[in-house]
């Protein structure tokens, strides 16, 4: 089989959707991919690329991630999903960064007698909000380069991310990091990615959690990332 281009995206629909292998036993599976913010869905082509090549359904879906907020934007992910809702099929999910803020919202309210949720993966989600936001949320550049959702990425009860949801569904968490005491961003308290703190990736009641070398922009792009990605969406967890 031919590789799949990572530029191949449909603009009209803000989704790039690919059919899964017909004898694959997950061809009733279907796994989203939501990119994160200032980001589009080429991130998240390798993640595309083992889904499909693992036999999955794959919609790997855009949004305009600088222009609405986090609410909002799930609410038009909402109405994504519900167009790849059968019977009897299983959805699973993978976000980067804020797609995984996205993802926990769009669930929330999750419910149909047409498909079971699956699994969820979260690489470098600030599930607590970010402290690079805390700091930068007011200064003008931030505002104008991340717009509503850059305000909503601040933590506590000023920012979404700590008030989202917790995921209905067995789900797994990847940080990258280095390891050590101090991250890959001094500016950052304790182990980082470069813009989100390890801390802040945590959440309650998480079946997994995987730290990797990456630093934030390129988590989705790693070989690591990706195999333990697809693994646990096909076992829940991220262990050979």
């Amino acid at each position: 089989m031919g590789s799949i281009s990572p530029l191949a995206i449909d603009r009209n629909t803000n989704e790039f959707y690919i059919n899964p292998i017909e004898s694959s036993e997950h061809a009733d599976e279907v796994v989203f991919l939501v990119h994160g913010i200032t980001r589009d869905n080429t991130d998240m082509a390798r993640l595309q690329q083992a889904f499909h090549r693992a036999g999955y359904t794959v919609v790997n879906w855009h949004y305009p991630s600088t222009q609405l907020s986090i609410p909002d934007i799930a609410e038009e992910f909402v109405a994504v999903i519900g167009k790849y809702v059968h019977k009897k099929r299983k959805l699973h999910f993978v976000g980067h960064s804020m797609g995984g803020i996205i993802i926990r919202y769009a669930l929330k309210d999750y419910k149909t007698d047409d498909a079971t949720l699956g699994r969820l993966v979260m690489i470098g989600t600030p599930n607590k909000g970010t402290y690079l936001a805390d700091v930068l949320a007011q200064t003008k550049l931030y505002k104008m380069l991340l717009g509503p959702a850059g305000q909503d990425l601040r933590s506590g009860d000023i920012g979404m991310c700590f008030r989202a949801p917790q995921p209905p569904l067995s789900f797994g968490v990847i940080a990258g990091g280095t390891g050590f005491p101090i991250g890959m961003n001094p500016m950052i308290h304790g182990d980082n990615d470069g813009i989100v703190a390890v801390s802040e990736t945590y959440l309650p009641q998480m079946d997994g959690f995987l730290l990797l070398p990456y630093l934030h922009r390129f988590l989705p792009l790693g070989k690591r990332t990706v195999e333990a990605s697809v693994r646990f969406i096909q076992t829940g967890q991220f262990a050979e």
